[in-house]
């Protein structure tokens, strides 16, 4: 498990917390992700919109 500093950790979270924003005008689900490398460098983002997908991953059940 990696540690990181809560500066780093508040700025991911608000990163998640702005893309979940804009998934909510659109009557998706307000969800955001990030995929980070190890020093919290962000690698990807997404806001796959649950409703669309049937799942969260963006996989069918």
């Amino acid at each position: 498990m990696i540690l990181r500093s809560a500066d780093v950790q508040h700025r991911l979270m608000g990163r998640c917390l702005e893309l979940a924003g804009q998934a909510t005008p659109s009557g998706d689900v307000p969800v955001g992700a990030l995929v980070t490398d190890p020093d919290g460098e962000v690698l990807g983002e997404d806001t796959t919109p649950a409703s669309a997908t049937g799942t969260l991953s963006g996989t069918q059940r």
